[in-house]
């Protein structure tokens, strides 16, 4: 996960001095929200992947946590993103950018302190591992259940919310599995880890596929997955609900 500089609050650091005070609050509250974002080699350069759009919805977590104000626009942000590429000299990267409590807090009220802003990249392959593109993975339902939303805003990329999947994801690697299968309170399939679920069906009929993406609580922006990847191109594409056993 190394790289040359990391940008912290307006400043482009070396890498071994991106480094925060043991009293951030973020630290032990979880208080942070993040984005995944890749960037890809191209015959013009690196490009980001929908940057602006990244950018947008890691604004829109903050608020949900309950920042109001931020002392940098989104399109500052985004430039942020590409010198960070830009000055590591990467290719193809991982961009995670992050939004945490910082100088106050402490009294669980986000208006006690302060937003800081971080962004790091690194160069970090398939997230399963190359051999799992060619051969697959195996999957466990895990026994620990996705957030319901109105116990931790689960439309936000919030850090403390992936205790749960670290739990989740934990348990299934000790059992022998790649990756867990999330399941909401009420039953129906909600996610992995830290990845979507999309599938193809045959069940209407022979010739006839129905495409779906399975409902993970980040909607608003995976309509645009969806779209990239061609789900919605004639039509049969759709967010859906669906239990273990689907008759």
């Amino acid at each position: 996960m190394e790289s040359k500089f990391v940008w912290m609050n307006g400043e482009m650091l070396p890498y071994e001095k991106a480094t925060l005070h043991f009293l951030t609050p973020a630290l032990h509250y979880g208080a942070a929200v993040f984005e995944g974002i890749r960037a890809y080699n191209t015959d013009k350069g690196p490009a980001v992947f929908r940057l602006k759009e990244h950018i947008e919805r890691l604004f829109d977590s903050a608020r949900v946590v309950g920042f109001l104000e931020f002392p940098w626009a989104v399109d500052e942000v985004c430039k942020a993103v590409n010198d960070t590429v830009r000055v590591n000299e990467f290719k193809d990267c991982y961009i995670r950018p992050l939004i945490y409590l910082d100088g106050g807090g402490w009294n669980l009220n986000v208006d006690s302190g302060r937003p800081s802003l971080a962004i790091a990249v690194w160069e970090w392959g398939n997230y399963l591992g190359e051999e799992a593109m060619e051969k697959g993975i195996r999957a466990n339902i895990s026994s620990f259940t996705r957030h319901h939303p109105n116990v931790t805003m689960t439309k936000a990329k919030i850090a403390g919310n992936y205790v749960n999947s670290i739990l989740a994801k934990t348990e299934s690697q000790r059992l022998g599995f790649e990756e867990a299968i999330m399941l909401d309170p009420q039953g129906y399939i909600a996610e992995c880890t830290g990845e979507n679920l999309f599938y193809d069906t045959a069940w209407q009929d022979h010739h006839t596929f129905d495409r779906a993406c399975f409902g993970r609580y980040y909607t608003s922006f995976h309509s645009y997955h969806c779209t990239g990847l061609g789900l919605q191109d004639s039509g049969a594409a759709h967010f859906t609900r669906s239990t273990l056993h689907r008759g």
